[in-house]
């Protein structure tokens, strides 16, 4: 394979790569070239994820870490570079979110929960993995974030705070590693279809209605979010960083009628 997705050659982590957007952006990294670090805290699941690539033709190792464990942060990314050889793309893909409710009704230990896997885990993980995206001269960072980041929300607040502060954190480290050849962007899914997103999906009124304040009137799939990181990784985005680039059907550019 050639040209501007072509990621031949290339080593991909991936976390949260056992199901749903991560598995699926796993999978199509490596149909697109890529070596691929398959990452989650579902141990089975991530080698079943490394299994398919391999019996494709690829290059794949199951690489099992809980963000909500330092230690397994800190030692993924060694992992990889043992297992693989190098580093070129980091797709942090974590997503938690708080019972529904108020904001300023959220307790202590929630709220440390959420920040700390959905906020913290993802800064961590690209602290030590920026370093070797920059040894290969054209590093790319890729942050799972969602619309919620770009819109209030009186129900999923601290979730909605969590994902902004990654667009931000985007932002921030493309301005300090641009310098050095890495690119640092983020991703916003609207309503994908996940094992997260079932209760709304599955319930044919609440999805109705998202449904109908979405001009391409229908709910997203994993794959379509995969496209995104696909082109985010690849020489295709080289002159894009700091970008949010939003996959949600035009939710986002409705007015709600």
């Amino acid at each position: 394979m050639t040209g501007l997705f072509d990621l031949g050659g290339r080593v991909a982590l991936v976390t949260g790569a056992s199901r749903g957007i991560g598995r699926e952006s796993a999978l199509q990294l490596a149909a697109h070239g890529a070596a691929v670090a398959v990452s989650g805290n579902e141990p089975e699941g991530c080698e079943a994820v490394a299994a398919e690539i391999r019996a494709a033709g690829g290059r794949a190792v199951a690489l099992p870490c809980d963000v909500e464990v330092p230690e397994e942060i800190d030692a993924v990314v060694p992992a990889a570079l043992a297992a693989l050889g190098r580093l070129d793309v980091l797709v942090s893909n974590v997503g938690l979110t708080a019972p529904p409710g108020p904001l300023t009704e959220v307790d202590d230990e929630t709220y440390e929960r959420i920040m700390t896997v959905n906020l913290r885990s993802g800064l961590r993980l690209a602290a030590h993995a920026l370093p070797h995206l920059a040894d290969g001269g054209a590093g790319s960072v890729v942050l799972t974030a969602s619309i919620a980041a770009l819109r209030g929300s009186s129900m999923v607040g601290l979730y909605s705070m969590t994902k902004a502060a990654l667009v931000a954190m985007a932002r921030n480290l493309a301005v300090e590693w641009g310098p050095r050849g890495v690119r640092v962007n983020a991703v916003a899914p609207g309503l994908i279809a996940t094992d997260m997103t079932r209760p709304v999906v599955s319930d044919p009124e609440r999805a109705g209605r998202r449904i109908a304040g979405t001009p391409l009137r229908r709910v997203g799939t994993p794959a379509d979010v995969a496209g995104a990181v696909v082109y985010l990784a690849a020489p295709a985005s080289a002159f894009v960083t700091g970008h949010v680039l939003v996959v949600d059907g035009g939710t986002t550019i409705t007015d709600g009628t």
